[in-house]
C-alpha cells in the first residue's frame, strides 16, 4: 500500500497537506507520478525530482523540495512527502 502525507510548510507551520494513498505496491520508478497527483490536489506544481529526493525517500521515509526545486516562484518555504504507510 502507498500512504505518502505531503506538506508545504511556512514558518515551521502547515500552509497544506493531502495525503496520497492507493491500493498498489510502492514503485520508486512511478515517483514522478505520485508527485504529479499529489501536487495537482494541492494545486501547486510539481517540482523537479533529483536523485537525492528519490533516495531520501527511499533510505529516509521523507523527500524535502526546496524553492531551488521549483521552477517558478512559490508561496511556501519547502514541500514535504513523507511515507506513512504502514508496513
Amino acid at each position: 500500500m502507498i500512504k505518502i502525507w505531503a506538506k508545504t510548510m511556512k514558518k515551521s507551520k502547515i500552509i497544506k497537506s493531502y495525503v496520497l494513498q492507493k491500493d498498489e505496491i510502492f514503485n520508486i520508478n512511478e515517483f514522478y507520478n505520485y508527485a504529479t497527483e499529489i501536487c495537482h490536489n494541492l494545486d501547486i506544481e510539481t517540482p523537479l525530482i533529483l536523485s537525492k529526493h528519490l533516495n531520501d525517500f527511499v533510505s529516509f521515509n521523507n523527500a524535502i523540495f526546496k524553492k531551488d526545486d521549483f521552477i517558478d516562484k512559490i508561496n511556501f518555504e519547502y514541500l514535504i512527502f513523507e511515507n506513512i504507510a504502514e508496513e
